[in-house]
C-alpha cells in the first residue's frame, strides 16, 4: 500500500537544560547504588534535555507541543488555517479535557472546519498515530493537511527511588506535518503485537484515577520494572515487512528505532546486518522522549541529509504494556 501522502516537514522541540549521568551517579550514590553500568551499557545515555522545574515560566507537555507545532509550520511555509487536522500524540497529556488538540488548534489560529483529537497507545502513540492518519487521509478526501504533534513531560512521572525510570527519560516534542501529493510515497506496511504479561510493569498514575485525590505523590508516580522486550518477534515482524515489499535490509535507507535501550538497538543491528549508517542514535543526547523517540532519529536523518524523498524508512517502538509497532513508510 502507498498512500500517495508525504511528510513534508518535521521540526524538534527541547528544553534548554540539560542533565548528564553525572547527576544521576551522584544521586544514587547516595541510595547506594551504582548505576553507571547500567545508565552507559544498558539505556545508551549521556545527557538529556529536561524541563527546569525552577524556571519562572515552567513548561510542560503541551508548551513543548504546541512550540513543534509552530516551529513545522514555519518551516513548511504554512499557516494554521492550511490545517485540515490536528492529532495530539502522548501518554501523558497536559489535559484530558478539553483535547490537547483543540488548544494547538487555537494557538497556531487554525480554521473552523478542521478535525482535532488527542491520541494515546502510550510510547508507541505517535508512530500508531503516523499510521492511521495515512490510512484516514487515503479515505477523506476533505483531509489534504494533517498536523501530527507527539511529545511529553516523561521526566515528572518516575520515582526518584527508580533507577529504571528515574534517569532513563528526556523531555522534548516532535511535529511533522502529512500532505497530499501526486507522487509514490506514503504508508508501505505496518504490523503489530501485544505481550500483555507485562501490563502491570509500568503504571501511571500508580494509584489509578480514581484514587488519584486521596494519594501522596508517591503514590501517584509510575512504577517500572525491567522487561523482555521480545526482540526475537519484532525481528520476525520487521522481516515480514520487508518480505511483503519485496525489499532487503540493504534498501532501506534509515531504521528510525525506539531510543528506549541502547542494547535493543545493538542486538536489532546484528541479528538483521543493519549497518551503522542506516540506524542513527540520538538517545545519547535526548535521553528517552516515549512517543517522540523514533521521529527525534528520522529528524536527524532528514536534517544531514541522509533520508532524501523516496527512500524507505522503517519505524519500531515499544509501549508499556507491552505493545509493540514496526512500519515501513516511503518518504
Amino acid at each position: 500500500m502507498n498512500s500517495n501522502v508525504q511528510i513534508k516537514q518535521i521540526a524538534v522541540y527541547h528544553p534548554e537544560k540539560i542533565l548528564d549521568n553525572e547527576y544521576y551517579y551522584e544521586h544514587y550514590k547516595k541510595q547506594g547504588k551504582d548505576v553507571k553500568k547500567l545508565f552507559e551499557d544498558v539505556y545508551g545515555r549521556d545527557k538529556r534535555y529536561v524541563i527546569n522545574e525552577n524556571a519562572e515560566k515552567k513548561e510542560n507537555t503541551l508548551t513543548m507541543q504546541i512550540e513543534a507545532a509552530k516551529r513545522v509550520l514555519k518551516k513548511a511555509c504554512l499557516q494554521g488555517e492550511d490545517i485540515d487536522m490536528i492529532v495530539s500524540a502522548s501518554q501523558i497529556p497536559e489535559h484530558v479535557v478539553p483535547a490537547c488538540a483543540v488548544i494547538i488548534h487555537r494557538e497556531i489560529e487554525g480554521k473552523m472546519d478542521s478535525i482535532c483529537y488527542d491520541f494515546n497507545a502510550n510510547c508507541i502513540s505517535m508512530v500508531l498515530a503516523l499510521e492511521n492518519v495515512y490510512r484516514y487521509m487515503d479515505n477523506n478526501p476533505k483531509v489534504n493537511r494533517v498536523l501530527l504533534v507527539g511529545g511529553e513531560y516523561t521526566t515528572q512521572v518516575h520515582n526518584p527511588m527508580n533507577e529504571y525510570g528515574y534517569g532513563l527519560f528526556g523531555d522534548a516534542a516532535c511535529a511533522i506535518i502529512l500532505e497530499k501529493t501526486d507522487r509514490k510515497c506514503g504508508l508501505a506496511d505496518c504490523d503489530f503485537f501485544i505481550n500483555d504479561k507485562y501490563y502491570d510493569k509500568m503504571i501511571f498514575p500508580h494509584c489509578g484515577m480514581s484514587k488519584i485525590y486521596e494519594s501522596t505523590k508517591e503514590a501517584i508516580l509510575s512504577t517500572m520494572e525491567p522487561v523482555s522486550c521480545d526482540l526475537d518477534e519484532v525481528e520476525r515482524k520487521l522481516k515480514g515487512i520487508l518480505r511483503r515489499s519485496n525489499l532487503e535490509v540493504q534498501d532501506v535507507k534509515m531504521f528510525c528505532f525506539s531510543q528506549y535501550l541502547i542494547r535493543n538497538i545493538q542486538t536489532l543491528k546484528e541479528d538483521l546486518g543493519i549497518k551503522d549508517e542506516q540506524c542513527i542514535y540520538v538517545g545519547d543526547e535526548y535521553g528517552y522522549t516515549g512517543v517522540s523517540s523514533p521521529f527525534l532519529v528520522l529528524d536527524r536523518a532528514v536534517e544531514k541529509g541522509i533520508v532524501k524523498r523516496g527512500d524507505y524508512v522503517a519505524f519500531w517502538t515499544i509501549g508499556a504494556g507491552m505493545q509493540h509497532i514496526c512500519m515501513l513508510i516511503q518518504y
